[in-house]
């Protein structure tokens, strides 16, 4: 069984999330519980039914835990937290 990913980098701010899928140009959103539900409804516009969120961003600390308990409870996204040097 093939899924279908639609991957969305974010850069992780203090107070904002900067984020950017193909076909769309990058988008900021505040680090809020708002501004969060904010961008995954941006990221969704593009998928169908059954289509994984995977949103990917450098580890910034604090900032990058705050992203990570915020979409710990959503359905169909995954994250992944990736060392800066790697990126």
């Amino acid at each position: 069984m093939n899924k279908t990913i639609m991957y969305v980098g974010v850069d992780v701010g203090k107070e904002t999330l900067w984020a950017a899928r193909r076909g769309a140009s990058p988008k900021p959103f505040d680090h809020t519980g708002a501004g969060v539900r904010s961008l995954l409804l941006w990221a969704r516009r593009r998928t169908g039914a059954g289509v994984i969120l995977h949103i990917c961003c450098e580890a910034t600390g604090m900032y990058s835990q705050m992203l990570a308990a915020r979409l710990a409870d959503q359905s169909g996204v995954e994250l992944s937290i990736i060392n800066p040097a790697q990126i």
